[in-house]
């Protein structure tokens, strides 16, 4: 029973239009955790499945990434203008938008 659920749970996996977009755009070696799964790879990922249905919360989690990597890099350049909008409740909607945009996240990449 349990072999017949892990074999349903992985068809239903690879039917997912998210894990097709994944598995398209993100090489074996990081798919298997050889290499850094890294920030572009998510962007290709999301801006496949999600720019198409809403592109506006495409720009904003490519824009918050900005702010994200502008906080992890110590600050070192300018912010731009339109970064600066980014607090917690903005940054927390923003990733809400986009997971409500996603099919099946994250069941459909386990």
């Amino acid at each position: 029973m349990k072999q017949n659920s892990l074999l349903l749970q992985a068809c239903s996996k690879t039917q997912n239009p998210l894990y097709k977009a994944y598995e398209n755009n993100v090489s074996t070696a990081v798919r298997h955790g050889i290499s850094h799964l890294m920030y572009q790879h998510i962007l290709v990922v999301c801006k496949q499945e999600i720019q198409q249905v809403d592109n506006i919360a495409y720009a904003n989690f490519k824009n918050l990434i900005d702010y994200r990597n502008w906080l992890a890099h110590g600050r070192g350049w300018d912010l731009d203008n339109h970064l600066t909008k980014f607090d917690f409740n903005y940054s927390y909607l923003t990733i809400e938008q986009i997971i409500s945009l996603m099919p099946n996240f994250p069941q459909a990449l386990k």
